[in-house]
């Protein structure tokens, strides 16, 4: 199994015991890097290099941040502000997918 899905399963079974403060801190330090991956994306020199950062390639890398906004999506349904950052997590990471 994959480096990368191991942790991607246990950061999900850990979420679901976490109190909701917790679970905000996180989401939003995932909001926060996915932000960073993206500015650094658009920046003309970095670019496609900020892929390098990650042990991981692109595609994993992408996995890792879609299923970790699908887990948030639906650890925060029905809570309104924290559903909304959520959402942006997925919006950010759709457009890191649509990226080159």
């Amino acid at each position: 199994m994959p480096r990368i899905l191991c942790r991607f399963q246990y950061f999900r079974s850990l979420c679901r015991f976490q109190y909701s403060r917790t679970l905000l801190v996180s989401l939003s330090d995932k909001v926060h890097n996915a932000r960073s991956i993206l500015r650094d994306l658009q920046k003309h020199e970095i670019g496609p290099l900020v892929w390098d950062r990650f042990n991981q390639p692109r595609e994993r890398t992408l996995w890792y941040y879609g299923q970790l906004a699908e887990t948030f999506d639906e650890l925060v349904a029905g809570e309104a502000e924290v559903g909304q950052l959520a959402r942006e997590l997925g919006d950010i990471v759709e457009a890191l997918a649509s990226t080159k």
